[in-house]
């Protein structure tokens, strides 16, 4: 008998979750913070091509050339960035890669902050702070070797202008990057 008196409130039990999962609570919030302030950066999107130096040890400079390209993604929540770079290498024939990437570039409205998202071909990952700066962004990798930070211009001319500087201590740096891309 008690077996009996189950089933009708097993029934009943379903049928309310069926009903309740057929109610369509309406669209999604808008992420207006999150749009907001990827609208912030949207001079980033676009084809950007050019080429750059690095600091390859001993004095040496070697010399390369290549693209970012940046895109909206997820309704404008989101940037996402991929480049790729080329450099001839004493003995080799044709450029080789010598600089793959793909970021995403987020804003978390609790903390207020910019995220920079990356990943590297070479495997490697990481999560940074992109602080906006009135003419463009920066960013830094700190370790317990030091620091090393990017930052970038929007320039006069319309030119995107990255530098990349290291320091051990975060008083002295020392300019081991140079980036000029155009669209």
């Amino acid at each position: 008998m008690t077996r009996l008196k189950t089933i009708p409130l097993i029934v009943a039990s379903l049928s309310v979750a069926t009903v309740s999962a057929q109610q369509q609570p309406g669209p999604p919030p808008k992420p207006e913070a999150q749009q907001k302030a990827i609208a912030a950066i949207d001079y980033m999107v676009g084809n950007w091509s050019g080429e750059g130096w690095m600091d390859v040890g001993g004095g040496r400079r070697a010399t390369f050339r290549g693209t970012e390209v940046v895109q909206r993604k997820l309704d404008g929540t989101v940037l996402l960035v991929e480049g790729n770079f080329l450099a001839n290498i004493p003995g080799v024939e044709s450029e080789v890669p010598v600089h793959t990437t793909l970021g995403v570039i987020s804003f978390d409205p609790q903390t207020k902050k910019y995220r920079f998202t990356t990943w590297l071909a070479t495997g490697t990952s990481g999560e940074r702070e992109l602080t906006l700066l009135p003419k463009g962004w920066q960013w830094e990798i700190r370790s317990a070797r030091g620091i090393v930070r990017y930052a970038m211009t929007l320039t006069d001319t319309g030119e995107w202008l990255e530098i990349g500087e290291r320091s051990p201590d975060g008083a002295a740096w020392q300019q081991f990057f140079e980036m000029k891309l155009r669209k």
